[in-house]
């Protein structure tokens, strides 16, 4: 009377049966699993660097227009180049900082690290007045850094969608917190 159709995870894909795929422990768009069995080789070193070049740009370029947005001045941003660096090698305290979560095509975790003067100023832009240079850093001082964090990368995540060569990552921004010149800052490691 009836009959049984077997479909391997590739034919799902392929009729849009499955939209999603566990592929090596994460899960992936169904797009993505059938690009991947495509071309099977890794990525070259020269396509992942130029991948991680363009991320940065979008980074820069988010991280710009945003601030400018939000307190009516663009920013001067010097970028680095790519450098390698030890674990918080030249995050020196006291300095603020805002803890984010991060999913989707990538799972990690990232932190911002701002210096007292930066983040002071910032939230006293936020807020319509002029800039100070105090490094006294209040919970509003706190909730201003993490605000304007929250926007760059609500900012990034839309325009990294909006992308179809580049990873889609979700971002969830923690806490803000600050770091003392004295405290221990290897937790943040």
């Amino acid at each position: 009377i009836g009959q049984d159709y077997w479909m391997d995870t590739k034919e799902m894909c392929e009729r849009k049966i499955a939209t999603h795929v566990v592929y090596k422990g994460r899960q992936i768009k169904a797009k993505k699993y059938l690009k991947i069995l495509a071309n099977p080789s890794k990525e070259s070193k020269k396509k992942r660097k130029k991948k991680m070049s363009d991320f940065f740009k979008l980074f820069e370029d988010e991280t710009k227009s945003t601030i400018e947005a939000l307190l009516g001045e663009a920013p001067a941003l010097n970028m680095r180049d790519e450098q390698e660096l030890t674990m918080l090698s030249h995050i020196v305290p006291p300095v603020a900082i805002v803890n984010i979560t991060v999913s989707g095509d990538a799972d990690g975790s990232i932190i911002f690290a701002v210096i007292p003067t930066l983040a002071t100023a910032m939230s006293d832009m936020m807020m319509g007045e002029e800039a100070s240079n105090r490094d006294d850093v209040s919970e509003d001082d706190l909730d201003a850094t993490k605000e304007i964090v929250s926007n760059i990368l609500g900012s990034l995540k839309t325009t990294l969608e909006a992308q179809s060569d580049m990873e889609n990552l979700s971002f969830d921004v923690k806490e803000a917190s600050f770091i003392e010149a004295n405290e221990d800052f290897s937790s943040y490691a």
